[in-house]
């Protein structure tokens, strides 16, 4: 297919009549075939306008110029055959060198008033000889002091001798002035441009400013091509297949049939010589046939330019091509660095794929477009047990490709997906769109590397992004939504943030404040006890310590205030806490001539996997009095299954140290009878869940009785807890249970009340 593209470009009169409309030029680009070399226009002619009304003026002039070239440039002829017409045809023609003009012609004064007209309208290069076949209409001396004229001839004193002597003076003069204004034009280009150029930060918009502003610097039509090799390395740079996989960044109108193609694509030989040459030179300027440029960075970016029209370029546009060479020099250096340094704020250095930074970033502009936005959050589960058990490699490597996944698999695709680094992506989506489902079923998928299989959970938290929302507090608002679903069971939640979470986010900000608080001074929070009873005699055995704590006034449950302990890094205060208590009801009963009564306590997974566990809570309890006669330890099944050999480990230690360990709410949790049989406790203990419709009749067939039975064949003894019927009590003996705890026979109440209520108990 050919385009025809109009150029309008004046022609010369060939007839007597005035040409009053220029004819339109077609320049015919094939662009059918790719290889079809590129033409280039010339420019190396000097154009004189021709103003006279006399055609035989215009027909004998362009006779004695027929064939002349003066200073190695031909010259080209156009016509006006009156004042108005020539005003037309200046305006028409660019670049116009000399104007042979009629004084007289419409009236006495027609080519002065001209004069005027044309220097007023700022054709300041254009060199005026003006001719008259009649010298006593305008005198000499007046016309040359009084218009800015450069020559004043009779018409019969110009022969062809006479006519190319003035045209050679007239042209060289011209040339001169050109430059001049070339040059002052050129300088403060490069200083306009220079400050659009280093104020650009995208390798792109860099490319087309330079290209925009080479053009302007060559102050004629051409076109450009900008080339882009991201990454050269230490290859060698000579080669023409390292130079033909340069990709094309950005083109003007002659080159855009090669956008998004390389210069291997191209095949346009002129194009990779000019480039090719430029990186050869040292000074990586090449203009023998069009302009190359090769700028290179610290950073091992590579830039090529091409720029056609500049093979006819003149010294002085040379020199101020350095200079601006050295100014796209320069900012090409800066822009590698910021992008350099872009890279490094924007991008995960262990992921290579953008983090929190770039996400903000991109909030931020999104917002402006007003497009409904939301921010989904998921959090991968147990991530550091995975890292564990496949290590770091294989587990990012994972995480690289379940982004890709969210990427190439939702529909529409999200704007952002980054990542904290840790075990958190973020999925920044448009929030007409409900996505949890379709992630869902991604997690579900399996992901294989290096021949290793994983999956992930995970919990999902959705915030909308708000216009007066900052993208901190878009961030600040899913991961509230997260932590509140962290306490939800089961796994692949999905919250969405809101009112009524950001009010009980609130709640727990300001109750683990108050907690932090309350563990810091003695009595903030209680330990309660609840004793234990052996299920054949009635008697007491033992006690459990719970903790009590109030806000405001309020009893706080602690299937409520526990978790925000653990969450906020106060476990191990709130356990201290209790020990100290505990031990001041040891000594109380010392001090009574009590028996001593073992207390149970609870240790937090957060604890238990301390390094050294085991022996600093042994020398800590020493050092507060108390020691494995006064002390118990009671673990849930949840805290043993997050890392079992850290568990055991440390299990192990506590039970070689003489503590009595327990494994509570059994039956609720994870764990299987494989890791059962490994754990180096003492103790069962039954959920209330198993006991609240336990009774004679299904004493046998219950699930008490399934745990009882697996408690013996490990020789461990059992204890039932929540207890508050004596039918409860009596299924509970009769399947042998060895102790029973609950509110039949006591509710908890604080350490320092227990001995006088529950001494009818006492052994």
């Amino acid at each position: 297919m050919s385009h025809f593209i109009a150029t309008n470009n004046s022609v010369q009169a060939s007839s007597k009549a005035p040409a009053t409309n220029p004819t339109m030029d077609f320049d015919i680009i094939d662009d059918t075939d790719q290889n079809t070399p590129i033409t280039k226009r010339k420019n190396s002619s000097w154009k004189i306008l021709i103003i006279d009304d006399e055609d035989e003026i215009h027909q004998s002039t362009k006779f004695a110029l027929k064939g002349i070239k003066i200073l190695d440039k031909t010259i080209d002829t156009y016509h006006a055959y009156s004042a108005a017409e020539g005003l037309e045809k200046i305006r028409a023609t660019p670049n116009l060198a000399l104007i042979l003009l009629d004084v007289v012609m419409e009236s006495a004064d027609a080519g002065l008033r001209l004069v005027e007209t044309i220097r007023n309208l700022g054709y300041t290069e254009v060199r005026i000889i003006l001719r008259t076949g009649q010298p006593g209409y305008a005198p000499e001396l007046t016309v040359m002091s009084e218009y800015d004229i450069n020559d004043y001839r009779t018409k019969s004193e110009l022969t062809r001798t006479r006519l190319i002597s003035c045209l050679t003076t007239a042209f060289r003069s011209y040339q001169q002035i050109h430059i001049i204004n070339s040059s002052r034009h050129g300088l403060e280009l490069i200083i306009n441009s220079a400050k659009d150029i280093f104020k650009r930060r995208n390798i792109d918009m860099f490319a087309r400013g330079v290209l925009t502003q080479l053009i302007a610097l060559r102050g004629e039509p051409a076109d450009g091509i900008v080339f882009l090799l991201s990454d050269s390395g230490d290859q060698d740079l000579s080669t023409e297949n390292l130079l033909g996989s340069m990709e094309v960044i950005t083109t003007t109108r002659k080159f855009e049939k090669f956008a998004n193609s390389s210069l291997a694509d191209m095949q346009q030989d002129e194009v990779y010589q000019a480039i090719h040459r430029a990186y050869l030179s040292k000074q990586g300027i090449d203009l023998e046939h069009g302009l190359g440029l090769h700028f290179s960075s610290s950073e091992g970016k590579q830039l090529f330019i091409y720029v056609d029209e500049f093979s006819d370029c003149d010294s002085q546009h040379a020199t101020l091509l350095k200079v601006f060479a050295g100014n796209i020099a320069i900012a090409f250096e800066n822009l590698a660095l910021i992008e350099r340094l872009d890279e490094l704020a924007y991008i995960d250095p262990i992921l290579k794929i953008p983090n929190t930074n770039a996400l903000s970033q991109q909030i931020e502009t999104l917002t402006e477009t007003n497009q409904p936005l939301s921010l989904i959050t998921v959090h991968i589960n147990q991530i550091e047990h995975a890292i564990v058990v496949f290590g770091h490699t294989i587990v990012n490597q994972a995480l690289i490709e379940l982004r890709e996944k969210f990427i190439t698999e939702l529909t529409p695709t999200p704007f952002c997906v980054a990542s904290d680094g840790k075990e958190d992506l973020f999925l920044l989506v448009p929030s007409s769109q409900d996505y949890s489902q379709a992630i869902n079923t991604i997690l579900d998928q399996k992901i294989c590397i290096d021949g290793i299989t994983l999956s992930f959970s995970a919990i999902i938290s959705i915030a909308d992004v708000e216009d007066d929302m900052d993208s901190q507090t878009v961030v600040r608002n899913s991961i509230s939504a997260l932590i509140l679903a962290a306490t939800q069971s089961g796994t692949n939640n999905v919250v969405k943030f809101d009112a009524k979470i950001n009010s009980a986010l609130n709640k727990r900000i300001l109750m683990q404040s108050s907690l932090r608080e309350a563990l810091e001074f003695k009595g903030g929070v209680q330990a309660y006890l609840q004793p234990k009873v052996n299920c054949a005699n009635g008697k007491l055995v033992g006690a459990e310590a719970l903790c009590r704590w109030e806000l405001n006034g309020n009893a706080i449950a602690p299937d409520e205030f526990v978790p925000i302990a653990e969450a906020g890094g106060l476990s191990s205060k709130l356990t201290d806490a209790m020990l100290i208590q505990i031990a001041s009801f040891a000594e109380s009963r010392k001090a009574h001539n009590l028996p001593i009564l073992p207390v149970a306590v609870n240790l937090s997974m957060n604890e238990l996997h301390l390094p050294n566990f085991a022996d600093a809570m042994h020398n800590h309890l020493l050092s507060l009095g108390l020691s494995p006669k006064t002390i118990e330890f009671e673990i849930t099944e949840n805290v043993m299954m997050l890392d079992p050999d850290k568990t055991i480990y440390e299990l192990s230690r506590l039970r070689k140290l003489g503590y009595y360990l327990a494994i509570d709410d059994f039956g609720t949790g994870y764990s299987s009878l494989n890791y059962l049989h490994r754990l180096p406790v003492n103790c069962l203990k039954i959920d209330k869940i198993f006991i609240n419709q336990l009774d004679i009749n299904s004493a046998k067939s219950s699930l008490a009785a399934t745990s009882i039975s697996i408690a013996e064949k490990l020789g461990l003894t059992v204890i039932a807890e929540g207890i508050e019927t004596q039918e409860q009590h009596d299924a509970l003996k009769f399947l042998g249970c060895n102790v029973c705890q609950g509110y039949l026979f006591g509710k908890p109440i604080a350490a320092e009340n227990f001995n006088r209520t529950h001494s009818i108990r006492q052994t």
